[in-house]
């Protein structure tokens, strides 16, 4: 896996960025969430700016390094397609890592599962990711959906649509 390959250097190549990713997030929200969930956590950078945060993230390695700098929060390995926690949560962050989902239909009814009723999903890909048609074709079938950008992401601010 490319990331547990890179792992030690992650946080010199993509800390930055993944800094400004969350400041954009912080930017988008109209309150501080309770509960956050940080889907392709990597090394849990998120988890600075967060209370009560937990993160996954499939890389063995990341997750590792996480853990030794003692990043706040519930840090764990696993896949958007699979995870499960008894938790809901207010805020859901996945940052640039929907490209890389194996089955992108099921990961994000998993992170919609996930979701408390009024809560937040935001989701970032790269503007220039093949992926962008077929992840918004999806978010749009369960969410009512605001986007942003910045220099290199489109986020999509997703909440829950309401059926009556």
């Amino acid at each position: 896996m490319y990331y547990d390959e890179i792992s030690k250097s992650y946080e010199e190549l993509y800390g930055l960025e993944q800094t400004r990713k969350i400041q954009h997030v912080l930017k988008l929200l109209d309150e501080k969430p309770k509960k956050v969930l940080d889907v392709g956590c990597g090394t849990g950078i998120a988890s600075d700016y967060f209370e009560n945060y937990t993160g996954f993230d499939p890389s063995k390695e990341l997750t590792k390094i996480a853990k030794e700098k003692k990043r706040k929060g519930w840090i764990f390995i696993d896949s958007a397609e699979n995870f499960s926690t008894k938790e809901k949560y207010d805020l859901i962050i996945c940052l640039t890592v929907a490209h890389h989902f194996q089955d992108k239909i099921k990961a994000i009814n998993n992170m919609k599962i996930h979701l408390k009723e009024n809560g937040l999903l935001i989701l970032s890909l790269l503007k220039k990711s093949p992926s962008n048609k077929e992840v918004l074709e999806i978010l749009k079938k369960h969410f009512e959906i605001e986007t942003s950008q910045n220099e290199k992401d489109i986020f999509y601010k997703c909440k829950p649509k309401k059926f009556i």
